[in-house]
């Protein structure tokens, strides 16, 4: 799959992070990226539960080119807000003390600053993600949160929620409309799974599917895949996986997840990776 410079590159990260090992990508859709050396990656990587949907799901593009076409880039009042707080109200009913944000960046890095945590990144002990109810968690949530929406954080809205009415002083922020309107697409899509399981309901025979081709490798539950390997061994099937076409979670304490479309032939090299290093 890669070329010699691709192999340069792995060999050589440029950051200090899995990610670093993928080869430059030109174009993404669905759950695959398309690498400009004319290799395809299968994407197992939600980035955090943002992705869940795929890279541009059903609809979205839609909704954010038509915010562009209006102009709405800049942080005004719009009916977008009052919209956005009954929805999580109604998301989030045990948390009465929400503030929107401008960046989900900025929310979660408020919420590490609460918790003392050692990572902006979102965690599972401390986030809120689509298909939740499908998460492991060895506590509950604690009773201030952040809540992750599935598209894609440059164009999402940072959401921090307390049970503690006094918790959070911070003002709301005004935010972009193109934010706003495409953070109403994401919300819906929760609310609905929330309330009916609609998506989760469509895309179980295709989790179950997964199951086999995935061999050892993975726990799943739901679409979530915890590692069945231990830790020091991330990196190391982080690097096969990829040569052989499969992007699984680069953070070993944040699930994988099946992709919303794939086929056998995609998924070979997950088997020969747990016969190789289970």
């Amino acid at each position: 799959m890669y070329d010699k410079d691709s192999e340069e590159r792995i060999s050589q990260p440029i950051f200090n992070s899995l990610l670093s090992y993928l080869p430059e990508i030109s174009r993404m859709r669905g759950w695959r990226m398309y690498a400009r050396n004319g290799s395809r990656i299968l994407s197992l990587w939600s980035d955090y539960g943002r992705m869940l949907l795929g890279y541009s799901p059903r609809g979205f593009a839609s909704i954010a080119k038509s915010s562009m076409d209006r102009g709405l880039f800049s942080a005004t009042p719009g009916k977008w807000n009052s919209r956005i707080d009954k929805m999580l109200h109604g998301l989030l009913p045990e948390y009465q003390n929400i503030k929107i944000l401008g960046s989900q960046e900025k929310a979660l890095t408020i919420l590490q600053g609460l918790k003392g945590l050692a990572s902006s990144a979102p965690s599972l002990a401390s986030c809120r993600f689509l298909f939740d109810s499908y998460l492991r968690r060895d506590n509950k949530l604690p009773d201030t949160i952040c809540l992750v929406l599935p598209i894609p954080s440059a164009l999402s809205i940072g959401i921090i929620a307390s049970k503690l009415s006094t918790s959070l002083l911070m003002e709301q922020e005004l935010i972009e409309g193109i934010k706003g309107m495409t953070s109403i697409y994401a919300l819906s899509k929760m609310q609905s799974e929330e309330e009916k399981a609609i998506i989760s309901r469509k895309l179980e025979p295709l989790w179950e599917c997964f199951d086999l081709y995935k061999g050892t490798l993975f726990s799943r539950s739901g679409p979530w895949l915890f590692p069945n390997y231990p830790r020091e061994k991330h990196e190391e099937i982080f690097i096969y996986c990829l040569k052989n076409g499969l992007l699984i979670s680069p953070d070993y304490d944040f699930p994988s997840s099946v992709p919303g479309d794939f086929d056998k032939g995609e998924l070979g090299p997950l088997r020969s990776v747990a016969e190789s290093f289970l």
